[in-house]
């Protein structure tokens, strides 16, 4: 009986565990995707304001068409490059790519 009350105990911490484990794993994809966020807006700061001398506003006209992780110093991790139409399902869930078609980082 005392076995059985300790494997019920057990099963229910490690329920908990896990539980808490994939919310903190949530929150750290979340807390990575700010950081880029905020490290992109800075990379855009310079190079605005680095095209501006250039060329003038019109110059930044081409930084909407360019794939911002270029901007970066170094590449990351999780970055699969950029697709022309790259197809949904067959790529890894938590990672960033550039979708040249739409421009866009996806």
């Amino acid at each position: 009986m005392e076995l059985a009350v300790g494997a019920v105990l057990a099963a229910l911490l490690a329920g908990m565990l896990l539980e808490r484990l994939i919310a903190y794993q949530g929150e750290t994809e979340s807390v990575a995707a700010k950081q880029l966020i905020g490290t992109l807006r800075t990379a855009l700061a310079m190079r605005s304001a680095e095209e501006i001398t250039r060329g003038g506003d019109a110059a930044l006209m081409t930084l909407a068409h360019q794939n911002p992780m270029r901007w970066l110093q170094r590449t990351l991790e999780n970055y699969l490059g950029e697709y022309c139409s790259a197809p949904k399902e067959g790529l890894p869930s938590g990672h960033w790519y550039f979708d040249r078609s739409a421009e866009t980082l996806v």
